[in-house]
């Protein structure tokens, strides 16, 4: 019997408008948020890090913290393969981190050649840490799980990769997302290739996922609340 429960887009650039779909649109700071998302998540992303002051993102960040529609900080993180000083991307990725604590949000985080950095300075961090568009080992998964993390899967599970597969087999549905990101792709197909791939019934993710949003920002909105966005 297929799942009442909507698709979960945890992260995406897009304005998509499927049906029963819950999209958590990213707003890429120093953007601004479009008035027309009913969910979004802001963070400054490791390419922009020298776009703004650390005050200027404190300022920014505390305010989308008073908009019901705010449900996440991100995407932040590291990026050791673009020219962006690896200096600056620490301390803007800390002062994130740090507000995720005091404002008690979640993070989403993205990490490219920069895993142990991210995992030291992320070590006590007690708030979710959500890693976007992740296609690491299975070695690299099996320190995230014990480092706490999430994951959240994108268009690399359509690739065929047996790396990516392995990895994927040893995560707990319970840490497991969907996203988009900026592909064009439905997330209906996101969903279908993860059930597939672990062998479950798409209403099963479905419910998961959905639980899983749920239990973490469940600070923010009840269930009842959440489908009211779909």
């Amino acid at each position: 019997m297929e799942s009442q429960k909507p698709y979960i887009n945890l992260h995406t650039h897009r304005k998509d408008c499927a049906e029963h779909t819950l999209n958590l649109f990213n707003c890429l700071i120093p953007e601004g948020v479009p008035e027309d998302q009913p969910l979004f998540s802001a963070g400054l992303h490791p390419w922009h890090a020298d776009k703004i002051s650390l005050e200027q993102l404190t300022t920014l960040l505390t305010t989308y913290a008073s908009d019901p529609r705010f449900l996440a900080i991100g995407e932040t993180g590291l990026d050791y393969q673009v020219a962006v000083q690896k200096e600056l991307q620490i301390a803007v990725f800390m002062r994130q981190i740090e507000l995720s604590r005091d404002l008690k949000f979640p993070l989403i985080l993205h990490c490219v050649k920069a895993w142990e950095d991210l995992i030291r300075l992320t070590h006590q961090h007690t708030t979710p840490k959500i890693l976007h568009g992740y296609n690491g080992s299975r070695e690299l998964t099996i320190r995230l799980l014990d480092n706490g993390f999430y994951f959240s899967l994108g268009k690399q599970t359509m690739q065929g990769s047996s790396k990516f597969e392995k990895a994927l087999s040893i995560i707990p549905l319970s840490r497991i997302f969907c996203e988009t990101d900026d592909a064009d792709l439905p997330i209906h197909l996101i969903y279908q290739q993860v059930a597939k791939l672990r062998g479950i019934p798409l209403p099963d993710l479905k419910e998961e996922i959905f639980s899983t949003f749920s239990h973490l920002f469940g600070k923010r909105h009840s269930q009842e609340n959440i489908t009211s966005h779909v």
